[in-house]
């Protein structure tokens, strides 16, 4: 494992810690859902180490996975992606999908990753 993946791994556990504190104190295990509300009411610092802990958990399984990814792996969709883009390009990004698109902050941020963040869309953004 690459030496930086030891601190994606802090930042990714620091992120889960913040969004996660309230699901445990009630008992409720559910993972934290990051829509564009929680996304446009989370500091600059909040939404770096949310994509570095993307990058972090990609970059594990890809490397777990090897030469040969699972046949139904969305690792290689992943990393396709965003692999052409800086974590802070892609906050930036994301931040000016949720401005331009205020009525779609119900939707999740790795749903709008995966379906609305391809060069063309960008772009034309």
């Amino acid at each position: 494992m690459k030496k930086t993946n030891v601190s994606f791994i802090l930042a990714a556990l620091c992120l889960l810690s913040l969004f996660a504190t309230s699901a445990f104190a009630t008992g409720n295990y559910e993972i934290p859902k990051v829509d564009g509300t929680v996304w446009m009411d989370a500091s600059n610092s909040e939404k770096l180490s949310y994509i570095l802990g993307m990058e972090t958990i990609i970059d594990l399984d890809q490397d777990a996975q090897g030469e040969k990814p699972a046949e139904h792996s969305l690792i290689n969709g992943w990393v396709q992606k965003l692999s052409q883009y800086s974590i802070k390009e892609v906050v930036e990004k994301l931040d000016r999908f949720y401005q331009t698109y205020p009525n779609h902050r119900d939707r999740q941020v790795v749903e709008v990753l995966w379906y609305d963040f391809n060069p063309e869309y960008m772009t034309s953004k």
